[in-house]
């Protein structure tokens, strides 16, 4: 009730009943000045405050919508509110498109994906990273509404799905479900994981069991973890940049400055010097110590 009015949400769009909760039934006794249309997505919850979806869209079909520019607002998304009240973000329609076109196309998504949608549609991973990047991508969407290990391994199964973002506890359960080892999931070559700690065997798991490239993007202080994350086999990092990281918000002091920046470009290049490929060598710089040590004498 809240976030409708602090958004002041005129129409909202929902279900009677998810995962036990009657969505409708919360807002009865609610003062909501704001709101003048609730639409059902479920038929069976019909009722003099709440109309049908179906009802709702021939009605619209003579509404004639306004002009947009890519400078309108296109949605607010709220915080979960966890030191306060939620806050809302307003994102305009540039926003958006700019940000997941980049997103889409620094992980690969194309118009052959099959994407298993996991992530809640309330949020970003969802619903931007989700259902607009597959749209503007023009992939393959497929919801999942609640998760289930050996749910989404039958799927992966079946629709052959190639796209699949989530929590490491997602990848966790997956890869201890003994249906991975009688389900074909080879056509699983996305996934993009987050908001939680990635223990460093499920980054040697994803690569043994899915055969496929490990990214991480970075939220930490400094350059330590990004580089361990090298040494465990990563193929492509991202970091935020900030001209200052004293300024205000959380993302700017996990974020790095020009000298950090500078710092892990030059230390990731010397990455795949430090981890050698088996074979002994000795640099010119390691030369004349090796001489006073006499490494070479048997």
């Amino acid at each position: 009730a809240y976030i409708l009015n602090n958004a002041e949400a005129k129409i909202l769009f929902s279900v009677k009943n998810f995962i036990g909760t009657d969505y409708f039934k919360l807002l009865e006794n609610e003062d909501l000045p704001h709101l003048q249309h609730q639409i059902s997505f479920d038929e069976s919850s019909i009722s003099d405050e709440v109309q049908s979806f179906e009802g709702f869209r021939e009605y619209t079909l003579d509404v004639k919508f306004p002009e947009v520019n890519e400078s309108d607002m296109a949605d607010i998304i709220f915080t979960s509110g966890t030191t306060g009240k939620p806050k809302g973000v307003i994102s305009t329609h540039m926003q958006n498109i700019k940000v997941f076109d980049y997103w889409s196309s620094y992980i690969g998504l194309n118009e052959n994906d099959q994407y298993l949608i996991v992530n809640p549609f309330f949020h970003t991973f969802g619903y931007k990273a989700g259902w607009l990047a597959s749209i503007m991508r023009g992939a393959t969407a497929y919801p999942c509404p609640v998760f289930d290990a050996d749910r989404i391994i039958e799927m992966i199964n079946k629709k052959k799905i190639s796209m699949l973002p989530g929590p490491p506890t997602l990848y966790q359960s997956i890869l201890t479900s003994e249906l991975i080892e009688t389900m074909d999931i080879s056509s699983l070559r996305l996934g993009v994981t987050g908001a939680a700690s990635i223990p460093v065997q499920l980054i040697k798991d994803m690569k043994e069991k899915f055969n496929c490239d490990i990214g991480y993007s970075g939220h930490e202080n400094g350059v330590v973890v990004s580089l361990g994350a090298l040494f465990f086999g990563i193929s492509s990092l991202e970091r935020h940049i900030t001209l200052d990281r004293s300024m205000y918000g959380s993302d700017q002091s996990a974020s790095l400055e020009e000298n950090g920046l500078d710092q892990l470009v030059s230390t990731v290049r010397k990455v795949p010097i430090v981890i050698g490929d088996e074979d002994k060598k000795m640099f010119d710089c390691e030369k004349e110590v090796a001489k006073k040590l006499r490494y070479w004498e048997k």
